[in-house]
Parts: C-alpha cells; structure tokens; sequence
C-alpha cells in the first residue's frame, strides 16, 4: 500500500546534513562565501541520497507501515536537530569552522558508509527477537528507535552541525542581515534538489541502495578534504576587521528569541504536515510512482533552494524584520490556499496534461513537473525564504551566528518532527489531507497576524500591515471552496484510467460529477487514502486506483487462494497478503480441511471495504478461522513462526512507491522459508502495462527461489505464479470430485463460469518449461531488496501500449507443448479444455498469435464470443452456425441460447434448461427474453422481476446479461398500457443490487420507467429516483430538464437549485455554440471565397 507516503523529509527544511554556505560578492558577502556555497551543495547532495537510502534499507526491515517509517524519520530529524543545537554553540569556539565544518563532513561520510552493514546486523536481532508482533507495538516502536538512534544517531548529529558551522564561515560582520545565511541554505538545499533527482530518475534504478550511498559517501569524503584544505587559507581564519558600529550594529535584534525560536518550529510543523499533503493529495494525479514521489519531492526543495538564495542575493531592503516575516507567512498561506480553491480544476489540468506521455516516460514528467510547479513551488519558494529571515531576526552579523543558527535549526526540525508524527498518525486520519490542508493554512495565517500585531506595536507603522492583512483574509475565504472532491482524489487520472482530453465545460462537469457521485464511501487512513466505488459493483480504489472489484476480479480474487485448496488437498493453513475485498481469504476460509487463515494487511481502513464485501467473500470478517493482523506483510513474514500450506500474495501495482519489495528474491525467501514441505506459493502478477523484460525479471527472480513456476491466468490482466520446489501432482479423477464440493464448485461458477475440470484447467498457462524458458530467453537482473527494478520499470510503462500480452505467453506454451501440466493423471478431455479457453477471454480470442492455434470452426467460434461480448447478438449466431459443433461449455450455451431467445426462436428453451442446471439466474433472464420475443408479456415479465428481485442477493450473473435485462425492463414497461407490468418492474429496481452491481444502469433504467409511470411528465415516480442522483448529478441537458420540471411540480425543497443547475448548463452550451457556429461560418466563407481573384495588385 501507499508506502510512499512517508518518504523523506528532513530533506525538505533541514535537506539533510548539508547547508550551504555562501556570501554574495558584495561588501556583505566576501568572495570565500562562493566556495563554501559549493561545499554546501555537495553536502546537500549527499544527505538527500543517505536519508532516501536509509528510508529504503529500513522498509526492508521494520516493513513499510507509518510507525516503522516515523521510527527512522523521528530518529534522523531528531539528531539532526540536537546536532544544530549543541554543535551550533561548539562551533562559535572554533576560529576556524569551516575546518569544523569539513571535519563534521568526514564524521558523516565514515560513519554513513558503515550504516548499511549495520542495518543487516540490525535486520537479525529485529527478526530474531520477533519484531513487533512478538514485543507488542510499544516495544517494537522503541526497539526500532534504538536502533535507528544506534545506526543513524551520529551521521544525523553532525549533520545538524554543518549549517551552523558554514553559516560562521560564510557570514561577515558586514552582513547585518546575515543573508549569507540564506545563501548557504538555498545551496545546500538546491543540492538535495539534484540528490533528489538523480537518486530518483537513475541512482537507485541502476546502481541499487547500497552503492548508491557508498557513492555518496565517497564524495563526501571528497567535499570534507577540500574544505579542510580551504580552510588553512587567512581568508577563513579569525575575524575581520571592522568599525566599531558594526559591533554595535551586531547587538541588535529584530524579536525576542523565544518568538523566533517558537516561529521556527511553528514553519517547520506547518510545512511538514503540508508534504504529507502533497503525497496524499498529488499522488492519485501523479500516478503514485516512486518517480512521482521523488518529483514532489525535489520541487518542494527546488523552491526552499531558490527562496533560500533569494533571501542572499535580491537584497531587498527591510527584509529582517518582523513585518516581512509576517508577509512570508501570509504569502505562505496564500500559495498554499490557492490551490486548494482550484479544487477539481488542478486535476482537470492533470488529465488535460496526459497526452504529453505519447512523447514517453519524460513526456509525464514534463506534465508531473507542471502540476507540482503550480501547487508546491510557490509555497515552498516563500518556505525557503523565511528560515534565514528568522535567523536575522533573532541576531546581526557574525555574532553567535554558528549557535542561533543551530538553535533556528533544531526548533525547525523539531516542529519538522512533531508534524510528521502529528500528520501519520493523528491529523490526516482524523481530519482527513484536505482537512490537514486547510489547518495548515489557518495555522500560517495565525502566525502571520501576530507578527503582523508585534511588528505594528514595535514600529508604530499599522498601514505597513495592510499587505500581509489582505493576503490572510483572501486565504481564509480562499478554503470556503469545495476544494479537491473525489474526481481529484479517486478519478485515476495519474495512471489514464479517466482520459477526456477534449470537451465542453458541461461535458467536463458531467464527467467530475459522474465519479463524484460514484463514490459510496471514503476515508484517509494511517498508510493511504481509500474509497469504495459503486458505479459498477463495489470497487475499492486506494490512493486514486483501483486495486479491485468485487465483481469484476472476482476470477482472481476468488481463484487465488481457490486454486491452491484445490490441489493441496491436505492444507491446513493457510497465510494471505493483502485483504482487499476480502475474497481470497473469505473463500480459502470456506475450504472444510482449511483450518486457519492469516491475512496481514498494511491499511486499517481496508477492514471497512472487506466489511461492505460480504456478500461475495462468504462473510469473511465473520469466520472464526480468519485473522487480520494489521501490520506488514515482510516483517510478518520475517519474524513469524508459523509454517503454512498455501501463501498467496496479492499486494498492490509492483510501481506503487513501496510496493517492489514484496516481489524481490529476499522476499520470496522469507516466504519460502514459511512453508511447509510440499507448501505452495501464489503470486499474483499484473499482466498489463508492462514490457516482455519486466515479465522475464518477475519469472527469474521468483525461480531464483522455487524450481517449480507453474502460470495460470485468472483475469484478462493477471497472472497467478504458482511457486513449488517440485512439480504439482494433478490426480485428474481427484481433482473433478473436489471441483464438485463446495466451495470449490461455487467459486468455479461465480469466478470462471465454469463447471467442470476442464472449465479449471482451461485457465493453466503453462508448466515449468514456459517459465524455464522466459528466464532463459534473456540475462536480465533480479529483483532484489538492494535493487527493486521492476518499481522502476514499471512505472516506466504505466499505459504502455504494446507490451506484454497473454495470448502470446498462451501461444509460445501450446507451441512448445507446455500448456498441460507436467504431472498429470487421469483422464482429461483437452478438445474441451481448448474449447473453454476459446470463450473466457474476447482479447484472447481476437489475439493474432492465438489466432494461429485455431481451426476454421474454432475461428468462427472465437469470432461469434467476440460478437457476444460486443453485444452483437445478431453478427454472434451468424458466426456461430458457421460452424458445426453443438454448444459444450456453459459459455456456449449461454451464447447460443440467449442469441436464439433474442429471435424468439424455441431451440432456445432446451438450452436454457441445461444452463439452468449450473447458472440459475443466467438462464432466468434468458428466458425471460425468449417470452418477450415469444408474445407473452405477462410471463416475461413475472420471470424478469423475479430475475431482478434476484440481483439483490446474488451478485454472479454476467454483467452484459445484466445490463440486456435492464434495457428489457425498460422496453417493457414502455409496452404496457395498463402500467401493471412497469410498476412492478419499477418496484423490483427500487433496491440496489448485491456489492452495487450495475448501479448505474439500474438508476436509469428505474428513472426511464418512472417517467413512463408518470406519463412523461414529471411526477413522484420520477421524483423518487432524480434524489438518488444528489448531489452531484448527470450534468446533461434532458436530465436536468426533467430534473427541474419534476422539483418544480412536485415542490421539492431542491427546485431552486434545479433551476439554477439547468440555467448553468444552458449559459456555458449557449457559449459553446456561439464558438461553434462561429467557427464553421468562418470555415465556410474560407471556403467560398478559395479560389477568388485577389483584388490585391
């Protein structure tokens, strides 16, 4: 889940150990501040690598929930904050800090290089003593602070010392303003820019966590020779020599200590709370990468870098004073309430930005770059100047700059700290990000109207306070906005699930309000934002995608944990990763010999999508055999003592930020090393968006653990890894008797639509010498906990056009003969197998490599799926009886008697029977077409309101059945004269159906009978259905006519708005069409004038 969340901060205000030093080549700014500015942004470099390396090393071994991340956050912020404090003071007793400085650099460099072997050390006694779950969660929490304290504790403290001692070096006495300070800041924040960067887009990709840190500490052993060198020059040692006013000039202070020192920490809390913001609320238009989190990232330190350098080099008179830190605050304020109000109009700007991917990979990081250009960096920019105009405030010049500096530096991070902790764990869980969003906002404006009021009563100037006065009051009413509503949270527009590049405002409107409307349910939890869907049976969308539907993925969710039971009859205990909708492990609890199952989820808030499932995951939460461990899943599996049968693994998208680990080699170890002899492991692959390279690393990396890699395809996209350390047996005779019991025959049914073994293994892909093969075909790296390249590569390919395909894998498997499996007995009839796998899937059927295999008649076969998934009944039975073969498959019957029922043909009804006897409702609603086309409504109509009454309670008929049911209704109901038939029709779609199946269908369909029942005018049956649209309704014209007249008539309190909203519409169309029509007349009298003699000469 949402690991990414908490990725690195101290880099943001502190940017890590480094802090640049530089002066201007000004009188305040001595020429030697240039060098020093260099050192700093070298050192800034390097602390952004160290702190995003040691962030991943210790995911890997506290896991990557929001305490284990604080844990190591909290320790680094932690020293580098009493590094600025204490080392801050010693550095005022040095007469030569930047040898100080170089020898702080040596500390961190030496002490840095041996934290990954100390890590390792750590990750043994952490598993051997339990982890959390053994210690319990107040224990763990204080054993991963030791020993982060241990590993981090002295590279972070020196770093705390470095701005504070470059601050000494850089500044002057002559430099009142000390705007040196903001010099090296800027540089050494711009430095953590370019670690951000490179580390991002190419260190951690090619050279893995560690090498990557060596190669950081091997510059900064480099940056600390040169500046102990450097500081041997006259130019760096003792004071210069000054006329008397400037030591008098030194004594003076702008604000009292105590208020600058409380400010710091306040800018630190605020702006810390606002990252967490920004991952929360950017990475659903992002996308979520890893990439996308490094962009958020390095822009919010682009803007302190260049705010920080602003301060030193613009020279603006006045600047260190309480009234222009009052104006950074209300700016700050400002550029972060903007946003806000811009709401949904940021991700319309996100989706209108998508297309820039046709140019590649860089192509979306232009567009990423765009978006967080306009909501981080402004705020950010004002961010970065503020620290040095506190450090002004607080003292002048060169004295006890090296201790104030330290002193502004630990109260900043200090409040740095308190936010993080206050942001995972409290804040954004209970107010929610947009929530947090607008605290953060009243928080600054708060801070910007006291400075103003001690500004005011320290100058006697109030008109000076009009500018920042004017800035609050414009923020405040700024949050009265709606702010980001569901489209920009959970539409899916970074990952192009949600793609209208043009269109009018209205069209645009109808699409927001049409995902806003969507959404039944949604919270902020500790690890990610999560939302429940129902446009289309419950779909569970985290942190802006959909990891899956409770219908629609029923065939992996149900099959995952399904296929394992079925061929380890034996098993006993069972571990699942990931609770989803509950599916897996509600349907693997329901197996009779399975007597356990864990599942170990990262995100509370999980629980409640599983809750709202039950229906179609056997009431998993309910069933005494299953255990949810909150927590994560590699420490789980780390520190467990517990062996299982079947493990199955089914975390979120490989290019989520956080997810990689749980597809490396160490990962699959600590899962090998779970499992019973004879044990079977199950990972679930996406299919899509993903290149052949990236398919081949998945196989190689999970062969480099278990000899035996068995595939299966479950859905369209998903792939199903079966990992052993021997071939599975498939005693044939066996295996169709256990298909016959429940739950096995139930979930056949509802997930596969099948009913046999040859319906089962229809979905077998290929055996160990397929898997053998892709991890021979070419030498690609593993996947590793050091280096995670399939995070990288495959948010390289996120909507990767032609990539990986199924039906290829398929193809080469049959050509090689290794789509059986290899242990195999028992008779199996594989004519039939091959004819289940022509009508699972249309895009394996249409497939030209799939094409290949098949005869002539399969073809037309294949063909006639094709049509029926398009709705093409008719074009579906012409291809069909262009072949000669009688209907074998439940599929087939299906096709053929619901194409013959639509023509009112009665060979229909002896194929309906035989449906009937494994698809009940199925063969329902076909009948009831067949009475339809039959002339007898009465009966069409009883049997399809039993049909639709039926939907309430069982989820499993095909959705395009479904949706032709619905339509049905509706032309029904419109037949009836005596409306008897359409009130009960009406009626029987008056209740949602099970999970929100066809949600959206069954509203307009009920809505069209309505109107009917009211004839055609507007009415209480109409009036009924129009309030289920509340409030974010079809922003289309006829709807909201009808909607208008219908308040009006039946005096709803909501008429008012009605009238309005249709007003709205008719406003923004009415401009549409005067563009329009102008445009064409200007293209038609081009036209008509083409061709004309100029009268030019």
């Amino acid at each position: 889940m949402a690991a990414g969340v908490r990725k690195t901060r101290r880099s943001i205000k502190t940017a890590g150990h480094s802090n640049t030093s530089a002066v201007a080549r000004s009188p305040s700014m001595p020429v030697r501040s240039g060098l020093i500015a260099l050192l700093l942004f070298g050192s800034g470099f390097c602390a952004l690598l160290y702190e995003t390396t040691w962030l991943r090393e210790f995911r890997l071994v506290f896991g990557a929930s929001t305490a284990a991340s604080a844990a190591v956050i909290g320790v680094f912020m932690a020293g580098v904050g009493l590094g600025g404090v204490l080392l801050g003071r010693i550095s005022e007793t040095r007469t030569r800090p930047l040898a100080f400085y170089g020898k702080l650099e040596l500390i961190i460099a030496g002490t840095a290089a041996l934290s990954p072997l100390l890590i390792l050390a750590a990750r043994y006694l952490y598993v051997a003593l339990g982890g959390s779950e053994a210690m319990g969660p107040a224990v763990g929490t204080a054993l991963r602070l030791i020993l982060a304290a241990l590993i981090i504790g002295t590279p972070t403290f020196a770093m705390g010392g470095t701005l504070p001692a470059a601050a000494r070096a850089a500044v002057s006495s002559e430099d009142v303003q000390r705007r040196a300070v903001g010099l090296v800041y800027g540089a050494n924040t711009l430095g953590a820019v370019t670690g951000a960067a490179i580390g991002t887009f190419y260190c951690f990709e090619n050279f893995g966590n560690r090498l990557t840190l060596w190669i950081a500490a091997a510059l900064n052993v480099l940056i600390a020779m040169t500046a102990l060198y450097v500081s041997k020059s006259q130019e760096f040692v003792g004071e210069s020599k000054l006329p008397k006013e400037f030591g008098k000039k030194e004594d003076q202070t702008q604000a009292s200590p105590a208020f600058v020192f409380t400010a710091a920490g306040l800018v630190g809390f605020s702006f810390f709370l606002m990252e967490l913001v920004w991952y929360r609320m950017l990475g659903p238009l992002l996308g979520g990468s890893t990439f996308s989190f490094g962009l958020i990232l390095a822009v919010a330190l682009l803007g302190i870098g260049l705010g920080g350098a602003a301060y030193a080099l613009l020279g603006l008179r006045h600047t260190a004073s309480l009234h222009f830190f009052a104006v950074t605050c209300a700016a700050e304020a400002l550029f972060i309430a903007i946003p806000y109000a811009l709401g949904d109009g940021i991700a319309m700007a996100a989706m209108l930005l998508r297309p820039l991917g046709t140019l590649g990979f860089y192509g979306h990081v232009v567009a990423w770059t765009a978006l967080c250009l306009i909501v981080i960096f402004p705020a950010a920019f004002v961010a970065g100047v503020q620290f040095p105009v506190l450090i002004a405030l607080v003292g002048k010049g060169r004295k006890n700059v090296g201790s104030q500096t330290g002193f502004a530096y630990g109260s900043n991070t200090a409040g740095a700290l308190i936010g993080s902790l206050a942001g995972g764990f409290g804040f954004i869980p209970l107010f929610s990000a947009p929530g947090v969003w607008r605290i953060v906002t009243v928080l600054l404006a708060t801070l910007a109207l006291i400075a103003v009021v001690l500004a005011a009563r320290e100058s006697k100037r109030w008109l000076r306070a009009i500018a920042p006065l004017v800035s609050v009051l414009v923020a405040l009413l700024m949050l009265l906005a709606a702010g980001p509503t569901a489209f920009w949270r959970h539409g899916q527009i970074g990952v192009g699930r949600v793609a209208q590049y043009q269109g009018s405002p209205n069209e645009m409107r109808d699409l927001a309000n049409g995902i806003r409307r969507s959404i039944a349910w949604e919270a902020d939890g500790r690890e990610s934002s999560v939302a429940l869907a129902k446009a289309d049976s419950f779909a569970f969308i985290v942190n802006g995608r959909t990891d899956g539907n409770a219908k629609g993925d029923a065939g992996t969710q149900i099959m995952s944990g399904i296929i394992g039971a079925a061929l380890h009859p034996e098993a006993a205990k069972a571990m699942v990763v990931g609770l989803g909708t509950g599916s897996t492990a509600g349907w693997l609890a329901a197996v009779p010999n399975i007597q356990r199952v864990d599942v170990v989820e990262l995100e509370p808030a999980v629980l409640k999508v599983a809750e709202n499932c039950a229906p179609i995951n056997r009431d998993a939460l309910h069933n005494p055999k299953l255990h949810v461990t909150i927590g994560d899943a590699r420490e789980t599996l780390l520190t467990t003592r517990e062996k299982y049968d079947i493990v199955v693994s089914e975390p979120s998208n490989p290019y989520r930020a956080g997810v990689a680990g749980l597809f490396t080699r160490e990962y699959y170890q600590s899962i090998d090393r779970c499992l019973q002899p004879g044990g079977m492991f199950f990972q679930w692959v996406q299919a899509y968006d993903i290149d052949d390279r990236t398919m081949q690393i998945f196989y190689s990396t999970l062969g480099s653990v278990f000899a035996n890699i068995e595939s299966w395809q479950t859905e369209t996209g998903d792939l199903l890894l079966l990992g052993s350390h021997e071939p599975v047996h498939y005693d044939a005779d066996a295996l169709r008797t256990r298909l016959t019991e429940e739950p096995f025959k139930s979930a056949l049914s509802a997930a596969w639509r099948g009913n046999t073994l040859e319906a089962f293994l229809a979905h077998y892909v290929g055996n160990r010498a397929l898997a053998d093969a892709l991890i021979h075909l070419s030498s690609n790296p593993l996947n590793t906990d050091d280096r995670t390249v399939i995070e990288f590569a495959f948010a390289r390919s996120v909507k990767l056009a032609h990539g990986f395909q199924i039906a290829n894998l398929r193809a080469s498997a049959s050509g090689a003969h290794a789509d059986r499996p290899e242990l195999i007995n028992g008779e199996v009839d594989w004519a039939l197998v091959d004819e289940e796998r022509l009508s699972m899937y249309p895009s394996l059927s249409r497939a030209a490599k799939f094409q290949e295999t098949l005869t002539p008649e399969q073809k037309s076969r294949a063909a006639a799926f094709a049509s029926y998934s398009e709705g093409d009944l008719p074009a579906a039975l012409r291809q069909w009886r262009e072949q000669s073969q009688e209907p074998r498959t439940l599929a087939q019957l299906q096709l053929v008697s619901e194409c013959l029922a639509s023509q009112g043909d009665s060979a229909a009804l002896p194929l309906i029977e035989k449906l009937a006897e494994a698809l009940p409702r199925d063969a329902k609603a076909i009948r009831a077409e067949f009475l339809w086309r039959d002339r007898r409504p009465q009966e069409a109509t009883d049997t399809l309101e039993s049909f639709l009454r039926g939907l309430r309670e069982d989820p499993w008929p095909s959705h395009e059945l479904i949706s032709r049911s619905m339509a049905r209704a509706e032309a029904i109901a419109r037949t009836d004269r005596s409306k008897i038939a359409a009130g009960l029709l009406y009626d029987a779609l008056a209740t949602p159906f099970c999970v929100f199946t066809s949600e959206s269908e069954r509203l307009a369909a009920r809505l069209g009978i309505g109107i009917y029942l009211d004839d055609d005018r507007p009415g209480e049956h109409a009036h009924a259905v129009l309030q289920a649209f509340e409030p974010y309704v079809v922003w289309q014209r006829n709807f909201l006519n009808t909607r208008k007249e219908c308040y009006l008539a039946q005096h709803s309190p909501l008429a008012k708005q009605a009238n309005r909203d249709f007003d709205e519409f008719m406003k923004r169309e009415a401009v549409t069409a005067d563009v329009s029509g102008l445009t064409k007349e200007i293209e038609a009298r081009a036209l008509h004038t083409q061709g004309q003699p100029s009268i030019r000469k």
